[in-house]
This record gives structure tokens, C-alpha cells and sequence, in this order.
């Protein structure tokens, strides 16, 4: 279980996005706003994906796609998992990708039908890579629904021979960090023990795998960033630079 199983078109790795679209996502994010910045980011994530998989002028499918905008209900952008190829089809089709905002947070209503999916796919992928949940929000959810940390839980207790299953969080906030990131490639991540501001953060770190040494080594390539190995996949979104490098974490390929 050490997270290095390669993904192939006979072996695809598996990738969920869940994204907050709820009314705050209108607020701006430096020249953006929120939305815009996850639709960018989300695009860009797709975009090298597909690099990854060209070859000689082909498209061999080596990822398997599915993206869930969440308010108060559940919506399935791309109707299900879709290989990558499909993904970029619909996205041709329907022009770039635009969220539409709703009202009300309930990311448990989210990790539940990300969990259905994944529960339905563990027995045809035990020797796929580990599947990996990337959560982009920016609030709390509403107390009115079903706290979403028992069921992020349970979905990082499922696994396949590469791992358990990997959540990834990017909480696009303001009031997370005690001491901000001044210089991000000496920054180490959010750790056990690293100060946050908000409940919410605190939460989002238990609902956050820890970094599998793969993935520290992806980073550090990628981005020059030396994180520690005890960080844990929370990512605060304080710029659409850093949302982007979110996304493509979620997205690291073997």
C-alpha cells in the first residue's frame, strides 16, 4: 500500500471532484471569483491529464473522471465516471466548463454519492490506482444537514491494493493559517500540529488524507514545494494559484 500502482488504459486511475457551489463561491478570489477559479482550475487539471495520456496523436484513456457540484442538493456534471476521453467530448460539446451557484452547503450530501461511486467501482479496480476525492469549498456546511466528517471517514477506511482511498481538501479562506505562507516553496504544508484559525479548517484537516510519499515527490518536482511527510492534503485556496496547484495534486500521475 505504498501508492505507486501506474495508471494505464488497463488500469485507469480514478478521480472525483467535489465542488462547492454554493452562493459565497461568488465572491472574488483576487481578479475572480471563486467559481471562476475552480472552473479554471478544474479545466486546467483535465487539460494535463490529457497531455498525459496522448501518444503518437492518441488518446489512450489512462484516467476515469467524475464531478460533483454540490449546494443545497447534488449535481453530476458529467453524468457518472467518464474515461478522460469522454470528459473532453462533452467539454467540446458544451463549451468551457461553468458551475452555476446555488444557495445552501451540503458537502455530506457530496461525500455520500462520492462514496456510491467509489463502493460500486472497488471491486473492478483492486489493482487500479488508489481513487483520490479533491474537495474544493469555501464555508461551512449548514447545520440544518448531516455532518460530512463520519462519511469522509469511512470513504478513507476503503481501499485497493495501492492504498486507501486518498481526500484531498482546498478551502478557499482568508482565516485559516495563524502565520501566512510567505515564501511556498519552503512551505512544508498543514500539519498534525499546524495552528488554524478555523473550525472548519479543523475539520477539513480530519477529513484530509496524509500526503503519501508518491505524491510529496510529484509535488516537489512539479512545483519545487518540500512538503512534510507527516502533511495532510489540505490545501488553503488564498489564491487561484494556489487552487490550481490544488487540483493538479489531486491529479498527480504515477
Amino acid at each position: 500500500m505504498d501508492y505507486t500502482i501506474e495508471a494505464t488504459t488497463k488500469t485507469p486511475a480514478l478521480l472525483i471532484f467535489l465542488i462547492d457551489v454554493s452562493a459565497s463561491m461568488d465572491l472574488p478570489l483576487g481578479s475572480k471569483s471563486r467559481l471562476e477559479a475552480a472552473e479554471e482550475a478544474v479545466t486546467a487539471t483535465i487539460q494535463e491529464l490529457l497531455s498525459m495520456c496522448m501518444k503518437g496523436g492518441t488518446i489512450k484513456p489512462r484516467y476515469r473522471l467524475a464531478m460533483l457540484a454540490y449546494s443545497d442538493s447534488v449535481d453530476d456534471g458529467l453524468g457518472g465516471i467518464q474515461p478522460i476521453d469522454t470528459v473532453v467530448q462533452l467539454f467540446n460539446q458544451r463549451g468551457p466548463l461553468r458551475l452555476k451557484v446555488g444557495r445552501g452547503t451540503n458537502p455530506a450530501a457530496a461525500f455520500a454519492e462520492a462514496e456510491r461511486l467509489i463502493r460500486a467501482e472497488l471491486p473492478k479496480i483492486q489493482e487500479h490506482p488508489a481513487p483520490v476525492i479533491c474537495h474544493l469549498t469555501d464555508g461551512k456546511y449548514d447545520k440544518r444537514y448531516q455532518d460530512p466528517e463520519p462519511i469522509a471517514q469511512e470513504i478513507m477506511s476503503l481501499g485497493v491494493q495501492d492504498g486507501k482511498v486518498l481526500i484531498e481538501n482546498i478551502f478557499i479562506s482568508d482565516n485559516i493559517l495563524a502565520e501566512p505562507i510567505r515564501d511556498l516553496k519552503r512551505w512544508q504544508g498543514i500539519r498534525p500540529d499546524t495552528q488554524l484559525l478555523s473550525d472548519y479548517a479543523v475539520k477539513l484537516r480530519n477529513m484530509s488524507s496524509r500526503f503519501p510519499e508518491s505524491y510529496i515527490t510529484n509535488v516537489f518536482e512539479k512545483a519545487g514545494i518540500q512538503l512534510a511527510p507527516d502533511a495532510r492534503m489540505l490545501l488553503p485556496g488564498t489564491s487561484p494559484e494556489l487552487v490550481k496547484l490544488g487540483f493538479q495534486i489531486a491529479g498527480h500521475t504515477r
